[in-house]
């Protein structure tokens, strides 16, 4: 007996030291380099001259892009950092997930010519270098998974003839067969604890986003007016759902779960309980709903619907982590300052949102507020004459043009960054242009007063809205545009964002230009 109680010992240890190995390696407190290279084989002219890397990053909320143009031999590279494991998406043609880890290098080969059909593009990668097994086992899962989720997309039967009670059923039924599935997929083929992870919840983000269709397809099949609303209590499903850290191994999961939970639960919520007080007023939108608007302070009233109706975990930080990036304002700040420190406390959460609180402070007091707010109110201008008139009245002005609107949090995230790039810039030599796009004027006249953002704003009208998106080919927001002093776009979409140095150095090199 004696001779077996050091090989438990050393068992033991070992199986403690291996967890926290696994542990730090997948969720660190400062974050590592991730270098992705590879290269792209038997291409042809009509494929892409560029490939991209995009994240779905927790931290800012948004989705970060990184593209790299393609060698003459198709050879590129990409260098990241990242505090945790997760999902990225190769970008080429198609979207491809590749797995990573903070401190991985992998190397990919994209294999062009297998391209030409879907079935066959799974087959295109292969992988070298770290978590090749990881990558591996994704691609063969999604091989199987992707192409049922692409038929399901392609029917809505069911979207259009249950009712609500019965859809859940079936829905239910439908995840089950996936996770038997899955189970068995991790047995026959030894997966990874951290890949089943990820899989388990690729198949929890198929279910939950066809709930949150649900509601839009049921009403247009079935050619209800757009005055039919599903009744709330259809969005308690989100209530059995706790999700643990490791949840967030799925991006495109835990980006889309917590931003719907936050919109459709908790303000629905905090909606309706306000109403039954009595503490909202009725408004008919232009198509005929009826909206019942919160009174009071909105700041505190969302604060404490997060607190309230979001149990204390990761997902709780996650949604405090986007209220207050969402809500970039030195007095929020100061006014919540304990309810940040004691509700954000992951490291990939909380480092950049103090550097995000820092870097606000330092605009507002460093700012002297030389640019003036103008509202230019051109409500009878059709889109294309709106243009016009930013360009005939602007000559010889560098012009930088900021596409946003009042619900797109990435658009709010960099307004305070504009302040602090036009704050480097006189009005005699570059112009600073707002369109707010799609969002109420009294919303966006509320939102530019907040923020103190100075230069020359227009609230569009949907018909105007439309109409500029297309002269100026966008659909995603934010886009920012820069033209140069001969009223010619040099540049447009978001990596010119204010935030980027090579934007201001793009300014200066147009000002500069005879």
């Amino acid at each position: 007996m004696n001779s077996i109680k050091p090989v438990i010992a050393i068992l033991i240890s070992s199986l403690i030291f291996t967890g926290c190995q696994t542990k730090s390696k997948n969720f660190l407190d400062k974050p590592e380099e991730v270098v992705i290279s590879g290269q792209v084989i038997n291409r042809e002219k009509y494929h892409p001259n560029s490939i991209a890397i995009i994240i779905n990053d927790l931290a800012s909320g948004e989705q970060l892009r990184f593209v790299d143009e393609l060698g003459k031999d198709g050879n590129f590279k990409f260098r990241f950092e990242r505090y945790y494991s997760q999902d990225v998406m190769l970008k080429y043609e198609g979207i491809f997930k590749v797995f990573v880890r903070p401190g991985d290098s992998l190397n990919i080969t994209l294999d062009a010519g297998k391209l030409k059909t879907y079935d066959e593009s799974f087959h295109s990668l292969t992988f070298s270098g770290d978590d090749v097994n990881e990558n591996e086992q994704i691609t063969k899962f999604s091989s199987w998974f992707q192409p049922l989720v692409r038929q399901e997309s392609n029917s809505y039967v069911e979207e259009r003839k249950y009712e609500p009670e019965r859809y859940f059923q079936f829905r239910d039924s439908i995840k089950n067969i996936y996770h038997r599935y899955r189970i068995d997929f991790v047995k026959k083929n030894k997966v990874s604890e951290i890949v089943d992870t990820w899989m388990k919840y690729e198949i929890e983000d198929n279910y939950f986003y066809n709930l949150f269709l649900y509601p839009m397809i049921h009403r247009k099949l079935n050619n209800y007016p757009i005055t039919w609303e599903i009744p709330l209590s259809y969005y308690n499903f989100y209530e059995k759902e706790h999700l643990p850290i490791e949840s967030i191994i799925n991006g495109q999961f835990i980006k889309s779960f917590s931003m719907n939970y936050l919109t459709f639960y908790i303000y629905n919520k905090t909606r309706d309980e306000l109403h039954k007080k009595g503490l909202t007023k009725d408004s008919i939108d232009s198509e005929g709903r009826t909206l019942h608007l919160w009174i009071g302070d909105l700041d505190s009233l969302s604060v404490d619907g997060i607190r309230k109706y979001t149990p204390d975990g990761i997902l709780r930080q996650i949604l405090f982590n986007q209220f207050f990036r969402h809500h970039l304002k030195t007095d929020l700040f100061e006014k919540y300052s304990s309810v940040i420190s004691k509700g954000v406390k992951e490291p990939f959460l909380k480092d950049p949102l103090y550097k995000t609180i820092k870097e606000i402070k330092e605009i507002d007091f460093n700012s002297d507020d030389k640019w003036k707010t103008i509202i230019d109110d051109s409500a009878i201008l059709p889109g294309g004459d709106i243009l016009k008139k930013i360009l005939e009245g602007n000559k010889g002005k560098v012009i930088y043009i900021d596409c946003w609107a009042t619900w797109c949090g990435p658009c709010l995230n960099e307004m305070p960054y504009s302040r602090k790039l036009m704050s480097e810039f006189n009005a005699d030599t570059v112009e600073f242009v707002f369109l707010c796009f799609h969002s109420p004027k009294e919303a966006s006249r509320k939102k530019v007063n907040e923020l103190k953002l100075g230069g020359t704003h227009y609230f569009l009208d949907t018909d105007q809205s439309n109409h500029l998106q297309s002269i100026l080919s966008f659909s995603s927001f934010p886009t920012y545009i820069l033209i140069d002093k001969k009223g010619k776009i040099v540049k447009s979409g978001s990596e010119i964002s204010p935030q980027s140095d090579t934007t201001r150095n793009d300014i200066i090199n147009l000002i500069n230009q005879k």
